[in-house]
């Protein structure tokens, strides 16, 4: 069964840090009121003494977010019982692998094509690859010039 990590931290943090667990923990119902469903676009990257580091995915979540700090902050302070937080911070980061979409990578068409090589082939290329002797070079040229004739083509 998933636990929390704070259920495993309660006995190695020190008493005077328990409250940035408490903030770790918190940090969602703190964050949701303020951002709504863009949530997910503020990461608590770093809790310091007396300020926290937020990591935004884009500039323009961290320019509305500096409008909203004096809320954030006293919602955060609220939370945690005390006037802790003095300063928020913001950085930009780089999404992760997991939140970028992949671009599908295009496929040549002469590849998906089920024509010949040597019929494909122009005669002064046919000339030009019968003179090499290397069999994979020769086939590397074939598919070369088959290249070159499928984008004069377009």
């Amino acid at each position: 069964m998933a636990k929390q990590i704070k259920h495993f931290l309660d006995g190695i943090v020190l008493e005077e840090h328990v409250w940035k667990l408490k903030l770790l923990s918190c940090w969602s119902e703190i964050i949701r009121p303020i951002m709504g469903p863009a949530k997910s676009n503020v990461i608590l990257e770093h809790i310091g003494d007396d300020s926290v580091i937020l990591g935004v995915l884009h500039g323009a979540v961290a320019q509305e977010l500096l409008f909203l700090v004096p809320k954030l902050k006293k919602s955060i302070n609220t939370v945690l019982d005390q006037e802790r937080i003095v300063r928020i911070r913001f950085r930009v980061i780089e999404p992760t692998k997991a939140r970028v979409r992949h671009k599908k990578k295009k496929t040549n068409n002469f590849l998906k094509r089920k024509i010949s090589l040597d019929y494909a082939l122009e005669a002064r290329s046919k000339h030009v690859v019968s003179h090499v002797r290397d069999k994979e070079l020769q086939l590397s040229l074939k598919q070369f010039f088959m290249r070159c004739a499928g984008m004069a083509q377009k």
